[in-house]
């Protein structure tokens, strides 16, 4: 991964981008310029007024920046597979998965949910955490 949150390329012959830990993930860097190069041919044309763009992604994955504005990692993919003891950990803390659940009306779903994601980046990789300015779903990034 470099500075600008881009996945590392797979192994060769693969299309596929991996994040650190080998799993599969979106290249922020690719899908930001694939945006601007859009807008820009539209913005060429004399036939469209633009008026407003309104972004619409998959929404359960997070970008964390930094003050900057710069993404600290990939955009983790949101099905990627949640440490079991981190797991545990988490839900030990706050009264087991059951408890957990019914208190804050969401269910168990690992990745999926963003405060899980966010928890997971302060435990697994804190120096990160720490220069996070905001965490942005995806839409919101995109805008």
């Amino acid at each position: 991964m470099n500075s600008t949150g881009s996945c590392l390329k797979g192994p060769p012959g693969s299309p596929k981008q991996r994040d650190e830990d080998g799993d599969p993930c979106e290249n922020l860097e690719s899908l930001r310029l694939s945006v601007f190069d859009s807008l820009l041919e539209v913005f060429k044309r004399k036939d469209i007024e633009v008026k407003a763009i309104n972004f619409s992604t998959y929404g359960a994955s997070l970008v964390y920046i930094n003050e900057q504005g710069h993404p600290l990692t990939p955009l983790y993919n949101y099905l990627k597979p949640y440490p079991a003891p981190l797991k545990q950990q988490f839900y030990k803390k706050y009264g087991g998965e059951a408890q957990f659940s019914l208190q804050t009306a969401s269910p168990v779903l690992e990745s999926l949910n963003s405060g899980m994601q966010l928890y997971r980046l302060k435990h697994e990789r804190p120096d990160v955490f720490a220069s996070m300015r905001y965490a942005l779903h995806l839409p919101q990034y995109m805008s």
